[in-house]
């Protein structure tokens, strides 16, 4: 009879990502076009919160705020970011100037493009919104991501994207809390990271 091998068993779990980490995460800092951008807001929407900036951290208050999004309009809602992705209009101007110093030569040549929406006023563009989201796949736990909402002109037609602020923050403070989960109810040592042999 072979003798008993203690603490020879090992368990493994690898965190599968939720499928809404995936889907953001995926399309970070990826420019869409306005079509291409709805659609993905279409799908995503339920992930974007209506939280007041008040109920966000305070890091997040404070990147809010660096950030001049303090007002209610700097903040997307849901339903702003469906409308705007649907119906956002934009007007350039752009104007061209130079300066010669006859005495020297200098020149100096300034371009300046405005961006004004259909009535003729500055375009009211949200400056951020936030997603809560699971980071792990089967998780009931959801993680506050901050995003700057970005958009240019080409071919003058409107392309959108967002960047999700410090989403490793949010990540790594995910799996710690995962891992300090799985120790507390099993009461057994966790070791992350791949074993060497």
């Amino acid at each position: 009879m072979a003798p008993a091998e203690n603490r020879r068993h090992k368990a493994r779990y690898a965190f599968p990502l939720s499928e809404e980490w995936k889907a953001w995460f995926g399309q970070n800092a990826s420019a869409m076009t306005m079509g291409d951008f709805a659609a993905f807001l279409e799908t995503r929407i339920v992930d974007v919160s209506e939280d007041d900036v008040s109920q966000w951290s305070a890091q997040a208050q404070s990147f809010a705020k660096a950030n001049r999004a303090t007002t209610p309009t700097a903040i997307a809602t849901p339903t702003r970011l469906v409308d705007m992705s649907l119906k956002f209009r934009i007007y350039e101007t752009a104007e061209s100037c130079e300066a010669v110093n006859l005495t020297s030569g200098e020149a100096q040549l300034s371009f300046v493009s405005d961006h004004r929406d259909a009535d003729g006023k500055p375009v009211d563009f949200p400056k951020l919104f936030s997603i809560t989201i699971p980071i792990f796949a089967r998780s009931s736990v959801l993680y506050r991501i901050i995003a700057r909402l970005r958009y240019r002109l080409q071919g003058g037609k409107p392309v959108f994207w967002y960047e999700l602020w410090r989403p490793d923050l949010t990540f790594e403070a995910a799996f710690n809390e995962a891992l300090d989960k799985v120790k507390e109810e099993t009461a057994l040592p966790i070791f992350a990271g791949q074993p060497e042999a």
